[in-house]
């Protein structure tokens, strides 16, 4: 199914398949000339999996599932280390943060191994100074209300495969559901971004958060907001993003965030 840019820039879960619930957390990925976007592909009665979009004359094509398990998949986190590309998706039902490896990109991708125990979600991933960290929400405590956590975690590890240890100033934040749960990360201008979802008063209806990461070391860590809440709800852009607003990505071409609307 094609989606003309200029006419209409969505990706909505009726353009994919008649038993799709909903398509959320994009992130968008630039191969070569080839624009893509993966993102968690919701169907009835299965549990979500990896799809990808590619930007092909203008339109989102959509290429289909790439990644499932037998277990809930979702927030595609993927990036590139030399010349192999990887992909750390959300996989909490697993009890675990898996590392996937592409064989054949964007397709083909095969379990590495397990990187951290424990109920995390939506683990992002970011490179500073030779060293590899993931931020991921924690759902074993200070859970608030729809299962939302309040919690967020930093791990780092000088080699993908591991082994992770958790950040001394981990968690980097402690029940505050306004900014914990990961919603993307940016690199723009030699500075990182972390992306947060605003889960008051409800999952994703105060929007998005930008902080500006001032220290991320294996032993220091700081941050400052820059920007937010935007997309929130708000009568204005109720066209479609009424709730669920969470995830940001960019490509240097297009940004992409998703939402939940009618």
């Amino acid at each position: 199914m094609e989606l003309r840019l200029d006419r209409n820039p969505e990706i909505r879960a009726r353009d994919v398949g008649k038993n799709v619930l909903f398509v959320a957390d994009p992130m968008i990925i630039q191969y070569g000339e080839t624009t893509y976007i993966f993102a968690e592909v919701k169907e009835s009665r299965r549990p979500g999996y990896i799809g990808v979009f590619r930007l092909e004359n203008n339109s989102w094509v959509y290429d289909g599932p790439v990644l499932r398990e037998r277990f809930h998949l979702s927030y595609p986190s993927v990036f590139r280390i030399g010349n192999e590309w990887y992909m750390i998706p959300e996989s909490s039902r697993a009890n675990a943060i898996r590392l996937y490896m592409a064989r054949d990109f964007p397709r083909n991708w095969v379990y590495i191994g397990d990187l951290i125990e424990g109920r995390y979600v939506d683990p992002t991933f970011i490179e500073r100074d030779g060293v590899f960290y993931i931020f991921a929400g924690h759902l074993d405590k200070n859970v608030g209300r729809f299962g939302i956590s309040s919690d967020l975690h930093l791990f780092y590890s000088r080699n993908i495969r591991g082994p992770w240890l958790e950040h001394p100033m981990s968690p980097i934040v402690s029940r505050d559901p306004n900014r914990s749960r990961p919603g993307g990360i940016l690199e723009m201008n030699g500075d990182i971004y972390r992306v947060a979802q605003d889960s008051t008063p409800f999952y994703g209806m105060g929007g998005l958060r930008f902080f500006r990461i001032n220290e991320l070391t294996p032993e220091t860590y700081s941050e400052e907001e820059v920007m937010g809440p935007v997309f929130g709800f708000s009568l204005r852009n109720a066209r479609w993003v009424l709730l669920g607003v969470h995830t940001f990505g960019e490509n240097g071409n297009f940004c992409v965030y998703d939402g939940l609307g009618w």
